[in-house]
C-alpha cells in the first residue's frame, strides 16, 4: 500500500534517527581510536628513540614500506594478468595479447618467487593446504607458468587459480585496511 501525502509513521522516524545516531557514534569512536593510536605510537617511538634502539624502528618501517610497495605492484600486475586472461578467453586472442602476456609473465618470473611469495606465504598458509606452501599448487604461479597465453587460457586450473589468488589478495588488503 502506497501512502501518498500522509506523514510517515513514528516508528520509521525513530528508527532512522537511531541509525543516524549510531553511525555518528561509530564514526566518533573510530576517530578516537585513531587519535589514541597516533598518540600511543608517538609516545612509544620517543621512548624507543631515547633508549637508543633507533635502528630497529627505522628498519621495521623500511621493511613495512617495502612490503607494501611489493604488494601494490603484485596486486596491479595480478589484476592486469587476470584481465588479460579473462578478456582473451571471452573475446578471443588478439595480436597485442601475446606480447602483453609475455611482459607480465616476465615480471612475475623475475619478482614473484624472490620478493612476493615470501610476503604472501602466511596468507597462503591460512587459505590453502600444505601443497600450496610447498609450491606445488601455488595459485599465483599457476597463472604465469604457461609459456604462452594460448596454453594459459586453455588450462583447466587457471580459473580456480584466479579465484584463489584473488581471495588471498583480498584477505591481505582487508588486513592492511584494518591496521
Amino acid at each position: 500500500m502506497i501512502r501518498i501525502g500522509l506523514p510517515s509513521p513514528l516508528f520509521f522516524k525513530l528508527r532512522l534517527r537511531a541509525q543516524i545516531a549510531s553511525n555518528h557514534i561509530i564514526h566518533q569512536s573510530h576517530e578516537l581510536r585513531r587519535c589514541y593510536a597516533e598518540r600511543f605510537s608517538l609516545g612509544a617511538k620517543t621512548k624507543i628513540l631515547k633508549s637508543g634502539a633507533i635502528s630497529s624502528v627505522f628498519s621495521s618501517q623500511k621493511k613495512l614500506s617495502y612490503q607494501m610497495r611489493i604488494l601494490s605492484e603484485l596486486s596491479a600486475n595480478h589484476q592486469d594478468l587476470v584481465d588479460l586472461l579473462c578478456n582473451a578467453a571471452k573475446n578471443g586472442l588478439r595480436k597485442e595479447d601475446f606480447p602483453r602476456y609475455a611482459h607480465l609473465r616476465e615480471w612475475f618470473l623475475k619478482n614473484y618467487f624472490s620478493q612476493c611469495r615470501p610476503i604472501l606465504k602466511k596468507s597462503m598458509s591460512d587459505k590453502g593446504s600444505a601443497e600450496v606452501l610447498n609450491g606445488e599448487n601455488d595459485p599465483f604461479a599457476l597463472l604465469f607458468t604457461h609459456p604462452t597465453i594460448l596454453e594459459a587460457i586453455h588450462s583447466y586450473e587457471v580459473l580456480g587459480a584466479i579465484v584463489q589468488s584473488r581471495d588471498i589478495l583480498d584477505s591481505i588488503n582487508t588486513v592492511n585496511k584494518i591496521n
